[in-house]
């Protein structure tokens, strides 16, 4: 599984920005709703739960949100 390229399939709907690892989130002007319904998708597509820090995460990168998302797989993976 790609996460970045899922990341960036789900959020192109609420954005025209262009996507990578380094861009803040906050930079992407998506709205405090939009964003997430987004984090929403995505966990329902990876199967983790967004901690509160990454539900409010203006200052995150991408980035930041991928390297969480593989290790958050990473620990269900060993816990199965």
């Amino acid at each position: 599984m790609d996460i970045l390229e899922k990341f960036k399939e789900y959020i192109k709907e609420y954005t025209d920005e262009e996507i990578s690892e380094e861009v803040k989130i906050e930079s992407l002007g998506i709205d405090s709703v939009d964003f997430v319904q987004f984090l929403i998708e995505l966990e329902d597509y990876t199967g983790i739960e967004f901690e509160e820090d990454y539900l409010i995460g203006e200052e995150l990168t991408v980035g930041d949100y991928i390297v969480y998302i593989k290790e958050q797989i990473e620990i269900n993976e060993k816990g199965n």
